[in-house]
């Protein structure tokens, strides 16, 4: 991959390091050791008069595979015990209430923070203008210490660079992992051109303000109360008779009362039961029968007559 570039002469047994990017711990890890190689760094080197350009790779000794080996003969003490597996990370969900997205610098960027709820937990960029611009994961520490790329390089920043776009359950894993959080503020100037981009954060959204009651309705008036109707005037006093007039009809006479109610009918008796038909007189006995006579007896014949002497 990087070629002109390899061990040569009288570096056997050099480490081979690999650049931390913990941002706890930033010594370089020592993966290799040199072991051997054919020329050194010479592209296109013939070996036994077969041409090696692509089988002529600096060979170096996995140091991992001899960890116990080293050990042993370093004087060194038994590795510690395998650490306890961290926590498990918190449900990357949007939680109740929404979390807002803000300017990664609301001098670099005229928007306005953007309210993400639950129900639009896929949301991971927004129009402004005629661009597109991606929602981008930038992290800080427990004491609020801004971390947009834990390396101080821009190949290593959190959301890549340039920045891929994140919803809000891939930001927070990309602070879980590191062992960060989510920040709340926009962390301006820290690095990664995240200035001109909306970062995600876990400030909540504001609630919205109660809405004002409405204005009493007015009371109704009360009911007038019922007035008495007003009392008929006074009849006029009858005109008094006139001399040339008959008198008056002498009043009608009172109608006789009315007759008064007929008698209930006595109430009907039942019948009385009829008494019941006499019964017959018993049928007379049948006569005997007569008895049975022997027949009479008849008279024996006569004898014959004697017959003549021959």
């Amino acid at each position: 991959k990087n070629r002109g570039k390899d061990a040569c002469l009288g570096d056997s047994g050099g480490p081979l390091f690999l650049e931390s990017t913990d941002i706890k711990d930033s010594r370089p890890l020592q993966i290799g050791i040199v072991s051997w190689g054919i020329g050194c760094a010479n592209v296109g080197t013939a070996f036994n008069g077969v041409d090696r350009e692509q089988e002529s790779p600096g060979v170096y000794t996995r140091v991992a595979a001899h960890r116990l080996w080293i050990r042993e003969n370093a004087g060194l003490s038994p590795p510690n015990p395998p650490p306890r597996p961290p926590p498990p990370f918190p449900p990357f969900t949007v939680p109740d209430g929404g979390v807002l997205v803000v300017p990664g610098r609301p001098a670099s960027l005229s928007l306005p923070p953007i309210c993400v709820i639950a129900q639009n937990a896929e949301q991971d960029e927004v129009l402004v203008g005629d661009k597109v611009l991606p929602f981008v994961a930038q992290c800080c520490t427990a004491s609020g210490s801004c971390v947009r790329t834990p390396t101080g390089r821009s190949r290593d920043c959190i959301s890549g660079d340039p920045p891929r776009k994140h919803t809000y359950s891939q930001a927070l894993y990309e602070c879980s992992v590191r062992g960060l959080e989510l920040c709340t503020s926009s962390c301006s100037n820290a690095g990664c051109d995240y200035n001109r981009y909306p970062v995600w954060t876990r400030l909540p959204c504001p609630s919205p303000p109660p809405p004002h009651p409405p204005p009493p309705s007015p009371s109704p008036p009360p009911p007038p109360s019922p007035s008495p109707p007003p009392s008929p005037p006074p009849l006029p006093p009858p005109p008094p008779p006139s001399p040339s007039l008959p008198p008056p009809p002498p009043p009608p006479q009172p109608l006789a009362p009315p007759p008064s109610p007929l008698p209930p009918p006595p109430p009907l008796q039942p019948p009385s039961p009829s008494p019941p038909p006499p019964s017959p007189p018993p049928l007379p006995p049948p006569p005997p029968p007569p008895p049975l006579l022997p027949p009479p007896l008849l008279p024996p014949p006569p004898p014959p007559p004697p017959l003549p002497p021959a």
